[in-house]
Parts: structure tokens; C-alpha cells; sequence
């Protein structure tokens, strides 16, 4: 799924290039230790095949990485999850994220979150 991901990256930049998009790519090591390291704009150029140049282009910016789940998740995640369909009302709290590339389609004032994407979907829905 990773190489899917980060494959898809590149048309999906492309198909937004002249729109104010900007994709966050947060690594967590959270699920089942797959991103032991820092992960690099070089490592994620390798991963997409060459169709993601991180370096290249302002739209995606490749955080420092992060907890998405539990105690030490990052503030950025609370939010995500709070302002999303992972959010019970009845329960008064989040389901964690489930699995890597959850996707979030953020308000551009940063407000509120327009669309929860599980891991499995595709960045063209």
C-alpha cells in the first residue's frame, strides 16, 4: 500500500498545480514498525518510482515523525480525529487511526475536517 500511496502522489499534485493544495505526509511507526527510521524526500521519491520529487515542489512537505494514536499522539492527530467520522458523539471520543495513509481533506482555513479517507482509498475519490 505504501508504494501505491506515494506513487498516486505525483498525478495527484499535478492535477492541483495551479490550485492551492498542499499535502502533509506525517510518518508514524505505529503500525507494525514500518518507518523505523526518518523517512527523507529521497526515500519517498524512491518509494513513488519517481513520480513524487518532494524536493521539487512546494505542495507536499514530508514532516518530522509523529505519534497518530495513544497518549503521545500529536496534537495535529487529535484534531484530525476529533473533526472527522472517527469521531463518536455517544462515546465522547475518537477511534484511532486504523492503518498507514489515512486521509484527511482539511478546510483551507484549517477549521474543520471536510473528509476522512481510510487507508485503502484512493487519492481519486
Amino acid at each position: 500500500m505504501t508504494k501505491a500511496n506515494y506513487t498516486a502522489l505525483g498525478p495527484l499534485m499535478q492535477s492541483f498545480k495551479d490550485q492551492k493544495v498542499k499535502v502533509l505526509l506525517f510518518p508514524c511507526n505505529q503500525f507494525l514498525g514500518q518507518e523505523p527510521g526518518q523517512p527523507t524526500a529521497q526515500s519517498a521519491n524512491l518509494m513513488s518510482d519517481g513520480a513524487l520529487d518532494i524536493a521539487a515542489t512546494e505542495k507536499v512537505t514530508l514532516m518530522s515523525k509523529v505519534e497518530v494514536n495513544g497518549a503521545n499522539a500529536s496534537d495535529i492527530f487529535e484534531f484530525l480525529k476529533y473533526n472527522s467520522p472517527l469521531y463518536s458523539v455517544s462515546k465522547a471520543q475518537s477511534s484511532p487511526i486504523p492503518w498507514n495513509f489515512s486521509k484527511f481533506l482539511v478546510n483551507p482555513k484549517g477549521g474543520s475536517v471536510y473528509k476522512y479517507y481510510s487507508p485503502k482509498a484512493s487519492f481519486d475519490q
